[in-house]
């Protein structure tokens, strides 16, 4: 098969490169960055759910990963009252959620890690042979050469790599954008991607200096509290504390991507045992299940195919069946749960989503109700709906 290109070092393009390792899948990784670790004192925190530990477990990473994190067993949830001065600004409490609960059901804490200490560890596992810095990729071009498809990429350094390209390379792709091009050229581009992203809320990322524990007791705990934070009055907003949907999906896909190829492989080297053994009729079988790719559309993923070859079509194709729903859902939720949180101001375009956001008195009473008298059952049926499919490598030992 032939040699896999990642374009992109973040976290699913590591996420990918470690998989594929273990695979014994032959891969680079081309990363734009000249640095291959990031400095502990800047990057945020990052979530490591119940959903993505039993793969990091498979790759024995859990146990490494949790001596740097802290487990997260509980979320608060304030309301700013900016409604006089800045003086008379208050915090009121809104509602505390146990969290606690994810370990006995699903065997895991969620963890919250700093994002440059997750990063430093995956990057060290990759060799770093095949982990090639400073390049920055600007071209993805796919030709058919009459037989099959070639797909090859251009770095900025005029160096250039044939393969299969996996962009994983963040929201502004280069990858991305040429798949885009080349299916908008074949007029095979789907309706919705012709469409203009639909921006709907502002985002602001920032760090505090270290926190003095004497003032902040909470930082000596041995659990995390996520605090949430609704502010009212004349600058509202909604400040959350962390992200994790990015950690799931990026091994969400690297898993299901490495499973596609994996399979593949297997099928090529079975194929060549064939013919070796003057079999040579084409007839091939097998038990592997091919799965795993992400697709152009969904434009929140961190990865995407930047090849097509005849040899990986059925493989592809299979995932795309798979992941397409899956895909849509999670843009959709994302979407919804954006709406859920963020706060208008009063008279804004909430369009009736932003109830927990929501200015004024009647805000405060829906936060109430809806946070502290939500039955568990309910609780426990949205977690669980997040919880029933967690990647895993097929050609790893399961955990779960």
């Amino acid at each position: 098969m032939d040699k896999v290109i990642i374009v992109g070092g973040g976290l699913g393009g590591l996420l990918l490169g470690i998989l594929l390792e273990r695979a014994g899948i032959d891969y680079l990784v081309l990363e734009r960055s000249t640095e291959a670790k990031q400095p502990l004192e800047g990057g945020g925190v990052i979530s490591m759910t119940s959903q993505i530990q039993p793969l990091l477990q498979q790759l024995g990473l859990l146990d490494e990963l949790r001596a740097l994190a802290i487990p997260m067993s509980r979320v608060t949830l304030f309301d700013n009252d900016q409604t006089g001065d800045a003086a008379s600004s208050r915090l009121q409490l809104a509602a505390v959620i146990d969290s606690a609960y994810s370990l006995e059901r699903y065997g895991y804490y969620s963890l919250a890690i700093s994002r440059p200490e997750l990063y430093n560890v995956l990057i060290d596992k990759i060799p770093p042979h095949k982990l090639h810095l400073g390049k920055e990729v600007q071209e993805v071009h796919q030709v058919f050469d009459g037989k099959t498809y070639v797909a090859t990429c251009e770095c900025t350094d005029g160096s250039g790599y044939e393969g299969i390209i996996i962009g994983a390379d963040g929201a502004y792709s280069t990858v991305r954008l040429g798949l885009y091009r080349q299916l908008l050229m074949d007029d095979r581009l789907p309706v919705r991607d012709r469409r203009p992203f639909q921006y709907e809320n502002q985002g602001l990322v920032g760090m505090t200096r270290p926190l003095d524990p004497e003032r902040f007791p909470m930082v000596k705990e041995d659990h995390s509290d996520t605090r949430v934070l609704v502010s009212q009055g004349d600058t509202p907003y909604t400040a959350l504390p962390y992200g994790g949907q990015p950690m799931v999906q990026a091994g969400y896909d690297a898993a299901k991507l490495a499973n596609v190829l994996y399979a593949l492989a297997q099928q090529k080297q079975q194929q060549e045992q064939l013919k070796a053994s003057n079999n040579n009729d084409g007839t091939l079988s097998t038990s592997k299940t091919v799965t795993g790719t992400e697709n152009s559309h969904d434009k929140n993923g961190p990865l995407s195919l930047g090849a097509a070859f005849d040899s990986i079509e059925s493989g592809l194709r299979a995932y795309e069946r798979e992941r397409r729903d899956e895909a849509e859902a999670v843009v959709e939720s994302s979407r919804h749960f954006g709406r859920l949180l963020r706060s208008s101001r009063p008279g804004g375009n909430g369009g009736g989503w932003g109830l927990l956001s929501r200015q004024g008195w009647i805000g405060k009473w829906i936060r109430y109700v809806v946070l502290n008298y939500v039955p568990r059952f309910l609780v426990y049926r949205l977690s669980d709906g997040l919880n029933s499919d967690r990647p895993q490598a097929s050609f790893l030992p399961k955990v779960i």
